[in-house]
């Protein structure tokens, strides 16, 4: 059970590309490295999407969520391969044409063994959406419109968010967020009335509840306001009505 706060805030989709992902060949660490830095800048993903290889169905939720959403980020799909398809899909997606980079050439050039990598595949690195931002030094973070492009390899993708989070997140006003986490000796089906009258006298809070992966029933209840004293008068809120029911609570955050 979740409880949304109504306030705006910079909202942001997340898509995850690579059908080696789906057959569950290779394990997807970005995005929980993604939502963790968000979370330091107190902001958070809206909707995760993982998608395969497919041009069709890549550029279908790229044009959906750069409309409905602040920022789109995705990951994976951008190498020299016949499978990497990511740009492809996103120049698809904007009916954009691709055009060469001569400057994104260069510096691919300049670091990498030209006697490892054809000139085709150099080419297909370098051709980009027409309205591409090319962001940083070195080698460039690539921006589309609101989406930032980011490569699959973890280590790559970290260096290459960092440079967009810098120039478009960290400048974003947003409210300090405060949070609780908590462990309780019941499971979660029996705390059903009680979170309904959380989310009731606390409406612009956003509460959570999720069964503890534990052998012994446990439920984990999940409390975040912008205004600390609120979330104090919810937690104080949830500890009385848990001692009329005589259950133990103990917090984990």
């Amino acid at each position: 059970m979740i409880q949304m706060s109504t306030e705006k805030s910079t909202s942001i989709a997340l898509i995850v590309i690579g059908s080696e992902i789906l057959s569950n060949q290779v394990k997807d660490f970005n995005s929980s490295w993604i939502i963790a830095e968000l979370k330091k800048l107190n902001l958070e993903v809206n909707i995760m999407t993982i998608l395969p290889d497919d041009t069709q169905q890549i550029s279908k939720v790229v044009r959906s969520y750069s409309n409905e959403y602040d920022y789109v980020i995705t990951t994976g799909g951008i190498g020299p391969t016949h499978d990497d398809v990511t740009i492809e899909s996103i120049a698809i997606a904007f009916q954009s044409r691709l055009r060469l980079f001569d400057s994104l050439k260069e510096i691919i050039c300049q670091k990498i063994d030209k006697h490892k990598i054809s000139e085709k595949m150099i080419l297909k690195l370098c051709s980009l959406p027409t309205e591409t931002k090319l962001i940083g030094n070195g080698y460039p973070t690539l921006l589309v419109r609101n989406v930032c492009v980011l490569p699959g390899i973890p280590s790559l993708m970290k260096k290459q968010f960092q440079k967009f989070s810098k120039l478009y997140l960290k400048n974003i006003s947003s409210e300090i967020s405060h949070s609780k986490l908590f462990e309780i000796k019941i499971i979660e089906i029996d705390l059903l009335e009680i979170l309904q009258e959380l989310v009731l006298k606390h409406p612009t809070m956003k509460i959570g509840s999720y069964p503890a992966d534990n052998e012994t029933p446990e439920t984990i209840i999940y409390l975040e306001a912008h205004d600390e004293h609120e979330l104090i008068r919810a937690e104080n809120d949830l500890k009385k009505h848990l001692k009329k029911c005589s259950v133990q609570i103990s917090s984990k955050l």
